[in-house]
Formats: C-alpha cells, sequence, structure tokens
C-alpha cells in the first residue's frame, strides 16, 4: 500500500511540473522552479530545528496552558520545510500551507485527529484487537485491590476491596501476578 501511494504521489508530482512547464512556456524552468525550493525547504529546515532545541523548548513549554498546540506550532514549520524539500510543486504547496502561521491551523485539527487514530489502532493492536475499554480496566483494578490510574473509582468514594481503613496504609502487598505476599 505504502508502494502504492508513493508511485501516485510521484505520478502527480511528474504531472505538476509538466503542468507549470506547459503554463509559462518552459518545462526546465518548471524543474529548476521545483528543485530550488528544495534549497528554501534546507533554509527552512535549519531554522525549525534551532526551535527544537531541548533547552529553548522547554523554556517556551514552561507555564504555558495548552503545551500541545505549542509543540504542534514548533513541529509543522518542520515538517512544512521537509515538503518543500521534496521536489515537486504538491508536496511544496502543502509545504508553504504548513510553514504560514494562518494556514497552519487549518491543518491542527486534522493532524489530531489523524494522531489519536492512529494512537488508538496500535493500543487495540497491543491489547490483542480487542476495543479499549476503560470499564473493563477499571473492574480489573478493582477486582485486584487497586485503584485505577485513570480516576476515581465508580463508586467514587466506595472502599476498595481488600484496603485499609487507615489513610496511610496501602493495604496487602501484592507481586507481579497480583498475588498478596503477606
Amino acid at each position: 500500500m505504502r508502494w502504492l501511494m508513493f508511485f501516485v504521489l510521484l505520478s502527480l508530482e511528474v504531472c505538476g511540473v509538466w503542468y507549470v512547464g506547459e503554463l509559462i512556456g518552459s518545462l526546465g524552468l518548471a524543474i529548476w522552479m521545483a528543485v530550488g525550493t528544495s534549497f528554501v525547504g534546507l533554509w527552512l529546515i535549519g531554522q525549525a530545528r534551532q526551535g527544537l532545541d531541548p533547552q529553548t523548548l522547554m523554556q517556551r513549554m514552561a507555564g504555558e496552558s495548552q503545551p500541545e498546540r505549542k509543540i504542534a506550532d514548533l513541529l509543522a514549520p518542520l515538517v512544512g520545510a521537509i515538503l518543500l524539500v521534496l521536489p515537486g510543486f504538491l508536496t511544496d504547496a502543502l509545504g508553504l500551507l504548513l510553514v504560514f502561521p494562518p494556514t497552519r491551523r487549518l491543518f491542527a485539527k486534522a493532524a489530531r485527529k489523524v494522531v489519536m487514530g492512529t494512537m488508538q489502532r496500535r493500543m487495540e493492536t497491543m491489547m490483542g484487537g480487542a476495543a479499549f475499554d476503560t470499564e473493563r480496566m477499571r473492574r480489573m483494578f478493582e477486582q485486584q485491590g487497586m485503584t485505577f490510574p485513570g480516576g476515581p473509582p465508580a463508586g467514587e468514594g466506595a472502599p476498595q476491596p481488600g484496603a485499609s481503613s487507615h489513610p496511610g496504609d496501602r493495604g496487602p502487598v501484592r507481586d507481579a501476578d497480583f498475588e498478596v505476599l503477606d
């Protein structure tokens, strides 16, 4: 499937260069324009990498209320620059849309949806094809006398099975197989 997508993209890029060459009257100039944007993309990669330095990144993230938006604002120009490096007008157009801030916001929602869908599919694959069921996981934790890390227990304030009434006591000690060691 990836090879098919690669060949379709390659075909579209070749057709795009050919079409632009026909519009301007020179196929050679169209090829040089497509290659020339690669140099602009390389320069933009250098600029975008400076913002991804770990120290600079930590300073920018400090006190940020929406860190995912800030990360997207830092990564989108890098992805756009990489698209500009690829010769062809289709990838150049997408790259320019990601480089400029007003149009970058249009892709943020779509990118978040793609990333979340990919994470969901990988989680389902790791769980043997089953859909991730929060309630099922909560019940499994409660059966073992543990608190579910995703939030308060289902009974909200109901005592956990095997839990002690003393606030400092963490209950019985269990091994990796959730068997009580005491």
